[in-house]
């Protein structure tokens, strides 16, 4: 989890865990129209906090007719009565336009539950049997979002990938040293923590694949390096410094 190599100190709550991939994902919705509107390709979310739940110890509930517990995740969200409430609730805007399922050239033109931070965090806690599992935050602190890294916690965060809006697993971080640096890694780690210290670039693990190679097929998204100028660039909101939406996700629990 934490480590040495060369002058980088490295944290990665993802080291010996398995990578999600959205594209074995099997569920699929259809709309009143005959459209499909949740499919592998619009799953990055439920992807990316199963993984982070995963990587962060809990433990799913039943998966039903299902294998993979993001494919359940995502028919719990479109079929709970309770998520429909809460989407109509928290943002009655967009939840007239799911509702109408308004489309565009052929494709929805709205957001279904699980592609709204909000729902998805609900949705999550509801599938859980918890209040708190997972917090959707506007303005997470960029300091606290690492903070949660050190901690031995994995995040969710989004942002435009090549162009696209995507969602992906925070998993860690890498702090470059001067080569002459003599302090072993509890004192740097320590030195980092004390002075809030940025790193130098973060770690990713991308459901869809791996950006820098434009997402083509058979290339995996474990472990991707973002400089941290890349971190700011583009996730949300995109060049902001000080803050960034992010799903924060605890320790995991066993479920009773």
């Amino acid at each position: 989890m934490q480590k040495l190599e060369k002058n980088f100190l490295i944290v990665n709550v993802s080291d010996n865990k398995e990578n999600y991939s959205q594209r074995n994902n099997t569920y699929i919705h259809t709309n009143s129209k005959g459209i499909v509107d949740v499919k592998a390709g619009t799953m990055c979310n439920v992807t990316s906090i199963c993984q982070a739940l995963d990587y962060n110890g809990w433990k799913f509930p039943d998966l039903g007719a299902f294998k993979q517990p993001e494919d359940a995740l995502a028919n719990f969200i479109m079929t709970s009565p309770a998520v429909d409430a809460f989407y109509k609730q928290k943002m009655p805007s967009l939840y007239k336009d799911y509702k109408a399922q308004k489309v565009k050239n052929g494709k929805p033109d709205y957001y279904t539950p699980n592609e709204l931070h909000l729902c998805l965090a609900y949705g999550t806690n509801l599938w859980l049997g918890c209040t708190n599992a997972v917090t959707f935050k506007e303005n997470c602190k960029i300091w606290d979002i690492f903070n949660e890294l050190i901690e031995g916690r994995a995040c969710v965060i989004s942002g435009q990938f090549n162009g696209l809006g995507h969602i992906v697993t925070l998993v860690g971080a890498r702090w470059q040293f001067p080569e002459a640096t003599k302090l072993n890694l509890t004192q740097r780690l320590d030195s980092i923590i004390k002075n809030k210290i940025l790193p130098t670039s973060v770690i990713i693990d991308d459901p869809y694949g791996n950006f820098r190679k434009n997402y083509a097929a058979g290339n995996s998204g474990n472990d991707i390096i973002m400089t941290i100028d890349e971190f700011f660039k583009m996730i949300k909101p995109l060049n902001n410094h000080s803050v960034k939406w992010c799903q924060i996700i605890k320790t995991g629990a066993a479920l009773v």
